[in-house]
């Protein structure tokens, strides 16, 4: 890399300014001086834009290397938000923070560094109850097999990372005890600028490299992308995180006995897991027409209107006792 230009990369993956504040306009933090982490930083700009989000927000940019640590200050200084910004090395796997005391984590090409499950559960410990993990990462757009020359390429350009469809990530957000908050697929315009920025900031021997990633992504591009995920962490409500609801031993029995006669094994169990955490996502204990709504879309079983009568009468027969 050029030592000269290194530091004018503003882009180290696909993004923009404008999806960034867009995805920040959509997370609503209620502290009064929100603790906020940026993981792989990049030059600054995301601390930037952290800053101008949240105005009494404390922003610490992480890194394992500190390469651009200088440049974000600059920018920082440049801007006046020294005072609430700061850099800090630091491994992924262990950040530098309590448990449950930052309010967001905000992370862009975090990618090759920690793969996304590990992303979700080693830092949620980090997130304060009610607060949120917003990524980007690529995935594939298709679960459709692949054309031999994008499959080869992606598994020499990402050889230590299995790249997933959104579903897939989805489930994941969901096993590791998230909601999802937002969703944002990236235009064509953020691939644009992130490769100018790298064509300028790499040195002659990287171009190359770059230029068969854009020949790549506008032969294919239907087939992969970058996507924002925005989770949200359980509040707490009375001492109680209410994503946290799960069906007692006795609730879970009835309704396994209702969908034995109609599903297998696996198949019951897969929709039980589903029940609880469509239970967890949506707070429904009452209301017919709102379960019923729900598994019809989001829950694609079987027999929808017999599983959200037996699934009423559990959640009333356990609020009446």
């Amino acid at each position: 890399m050029d030592s000269n230009n290194q530091y004018n990369i503003i882009r180290h993956c696909p993004g923009s300014d404008a999806i960034t504040s867009k995805v920040l306009r959509q997370i609503k933090l209620k502290s009064a001086e929100p603790k906020i982490a940026n993981i792989c930083p990049g030059t600054g700009e995301q601390a930037l834009l952290l800053a101008k989000a949240y105005k009494n927000g404390r922003i610490t940019a992480i890194d394992e290397d500190g390469l651009f640590f200088h440049s974000i200050m600059g920018k920082a200084k440049q801007a006046r938000f020294q005072d609430r910004v700061k850099t800090e090395l630091s491994s992924l796997r262990n950040l530098p923070f309590g448990e449950e005391s930052l309010d967001l984590i905000l992370s862009e090409g975090a990618f090759e560094e920690l793969d996304f499950g590990k992303r979700l559960y080693q830092w949620r410990k980090y997130i304060r109850p009610g607060g949120y993990l917003a990524m980007s990462e690529l995935c594939l757009l298709t679960n459709k097999e692949l054309p031999s020359e994008l499959y080869d390429y992606l598994d020499n350009a990402y050889h230590n990372r299995e790249i997933e469809s959104i579903d897939y990530h989805i489930g994941q957000i969901k096993e590791a005890g998230y909601k999802l908050h937002t969703r944002i697929t990236l235009p064509d315009e953020c691939w644009f600028g992130y490769f100018k920025s790298m064509k300028e900031g790499m040195g002659k021997e990287f171009v190359s490299g770059i230029e068969e990633e854009i020949e790549h992504y506008l032969t294919y591009k239907e087939y992969f992308a970058y996507v924002y995920f925005v989770v949200r962490k359980a509040p707490v409500i009375s001492g109680e995180s209410v994503y946290n609801t799960e069906l007692d031993k006795k609730q879970r029995t009835a309704l396994q006995n209702h969908l034995m006669d109609k599903l297998s094994e696996k198949e019951c169990n897969n929709t039980l897991r589903y029940t609880e955490s469509w239970l967890t996502d949506n707070l429904v204990r009452e209301n017919h027409e709102k379960i019923l709504l729900g598994f019809r879309e989001e829950g694609g079983y079987c027999d929808c209107e017999v599983l959200a009568n037996v699934f009423h009468t559990i959640m009333v027969n356990k609020d009446e006792k």
